[in-house]
């Protein structure tokens, strides 16, 4: 249905929120979410997230939905191809005060430095910093300073 009618912002975000709360809990121990980036599903997130970048929610369940296939060599390569670091790179900085939404920012960006060739497209100094300054701007939040 995301495909099918990219234009339609309420079918593009509840779909992202659906894929999000796929996301397995501990992805770094369980490859669960694979058959969503297999299926197809990295490239329509990323498309949904860059139609529709002041949707904050939209953003914020782009994001979570986006962080598991980090961990995952075949899912990274797909997310890197389809554009997904400058998505949420954007996302972070149109909503800087959202604690919950600089978490999953933070969470995605971290993961493609367990793969090497990801590790030079998120080392530059816009990811860097936005990085810095939601982890100074919540500094007594645990898991966005993991």
């Amino acid at each position: 249905a995301m495909s099918r009618f990219p234009e339609e912002k309420y079918l593009q975000k509840y779909g992202c929120e659906a894929l999000a709360n796929l996301s397995p809990p501990f992805p770094l121990i369980s490859n669960t979410w694979a058959p969503v980036g297999d299926a197809g599903g990295i490239p329509v997130i990323i498309s949904a997230m860059s139609r529709f970048p002041d949707e904050k929610d939209l953003q914020q369940y782009g994001c979570k939905a986006l962080y598991p296939s980090w961990r995952w060599n075949t899912q990274t390569k797909l997310v890197l191809d389809a554009g997904g670091i400058a998505v949420i790179l954007t996302a972070m900085s149109r909503f800087p005060e959202d604690k919950f939404f600089q978490q999953y920012g933070c969470e995605a960006l971290a993961r493609p430095y367990l793969v090497s060739e990801s590790s030079q497209l998120i080392a530059n100094a816009r990811s860097v910093s936005l990085v810095v300054s939601a982890m100074s701007r919540f500094s007594n939040e645990k898991y966005l300073q993991q």
